[in-house]
């Protein structure tokens, strides 16, 4: 199992109070927006390529290892650090709710590769484009959110 592996295996564990694993589509989206939010948020960045997928963003080299060493995640640990705290504290309440998990990763995603710097029109007519299922109002609802959290728009 890669370092990136246990080190995200560890990190959703302390997130959810168990193992995440990759046995249902949902679970799997979960897996995908999660990592990507924590990338962004400062922890373990880079840790895994990201392209723009049906989701939003998604990381193929995650998927595959995340799906052949799901039943090795059981035992893993992770040590919280201050900045998985502050994650957990800033998204709790969002970590089941996998739409809103979509809906913000995607917006972060789009934010910084068209470089929008958190505008507002700018990103709702990306998402109108990218992801209509989603209303303009949860759109600019979701900016407003993450644009006051500093870890993302500090490099925005």
């Amino acid at each position: 199992m890669s370092k990136e592996l246990q080190a995200l295996g560890g990190e959703l564990k302390f997130l959810y109070g168990s193992a995440v694993t990759p046995n249902s589509f949902p679970e799997r989206k979960k897996i995908q927006k999660i990592s990507y939010l924590l990338d962004q948020f400062g922890i373990e960045s880079g840790r895994y390529p990201v392209i723009w997928h049906y989701e939003g963003p998604f990381s193929f080299e995650l998927h595959f290892d995340y799906y052949h060493n799901s039943s090795d995640l059981r035992s893993l640990e992770s040590e919280a650090s201050p900045e998985l705290f502050e994650f957990k504290r800033v998204f709790e309440g969002v970590f089941n709710d996998v739409e809103k998990l979509e809906l913000y990763a995607s917006v972060v995603y789009l934010n910084k590769e068209y470089g929008c710097n958190f505008d507002r029109e700018r990103l709702a007519e990306l998402m109108a484009l990218k992801k209509p299922k989603f209303s303009r109002d949860e759109v600019l609802a979701s900016i407003e959110f993450l644009q006051a959290i500093p870890q993302f728009s500090s490099h925005s």
